[in-house]
């Protein structure tokens, strides 16, 4: 009995590893440090990484609204998969 509840926990734990490893997972953030934009973008499809962005940009002079357009622009260049659980 004990043995095939040892068997049962080690079969779903190696499952919800493989499974972890699967779909897609994306990580987006853009921080403001005075005149600088930072844009990282990590993502991976289906365990492999298709994107590791991390640049930064001037935006001295740019409003709130003009900086956050830079940013979806940027994000939309990417050509991201759609990233159902960020």
């Amino acid at each position: 009995m004990n043995k095939t509840i040892l068997s049962l926990i080690t079969a779903l734990t190696l499952i919800a590893a493989i499974a972890c490893g699967r779909g897609t997972h994306i990580k987006k953030s853009v921080s403001y440090q005075g005149d600088m934009m930072r844009v990282k973008v990590y993502a991976k499809v289906n365990g492999r990484q298709v994107h590791d962005y991390d640049k930064e940009f001037n935006v001295a002079g740019l409003n709130k609204a003009e900086r956050e357009t830079m940013a979806k622009r940027i994000m939309d260049s990417l050509d991201l998969p759609d990233d159902t659980g960020k």
